[in-house]
């Protein structure tokens, strides 16, 4: 299915970063780590997605959005800001090839909160998609 796609293809991205693979060894999710998970991680959440049909009423390719954040403690900042720019690096502009035929970021993300007394940070980015069919 398309949308497992494009969490496959986005996770083989960023897993093969070294800075991505230093900081957070693998630890990528779809949609929420487990709650034993190490900090810093990442998650891949699809937004939407749409099917984009032609004159024949066929699907020729699916559109969609994805957030992908990195969660990290509130202190650790620098680490949280570098994983971000890597993030980007990878994704951003990225055109054809590998089932994914364009990803472009069209929002930053950032977001904070306490929970149980520690301050969590949230950075990443809401990128669009577009997978072949």
């Amino acid at each position: 299915m398309e949308t497992q796609t494009i969490y496959d293809f986005f996770y083989q991205k960023l897993a093969a970063n070294s800075v991505i693979q230093a900081d957070c060894n693998g630890r990528i999710y779809e949609d929420e780590a487990p709650q034993e998970a190490d900090y810093p991680f990442i998650t891949l959440s699809i937004l939407s997605i749409e099917d984009i049909t032609s004159i024949n009423n066929a699907r020729c390719s699916v559109s969609g959005e994805v957030l992908v954040k990195v969660v990290g403690l509130g202190n650790d900042m620098a680490r949280l800001t570098r994983l971000d720019n890597a993030i980007d690096a990878v994704l951003q502009n990225h055109a054809g090839g590998d089932g994914v035929v364009t990803v472009t970021r069209v929002q930053p993300y950032r977001v904070g909160g306490y929970e149980n007394g520690i301050l969590y940070k949230n950075l990443g980015g809401i990128y669009a998609v577009e997978t072949g069919v």
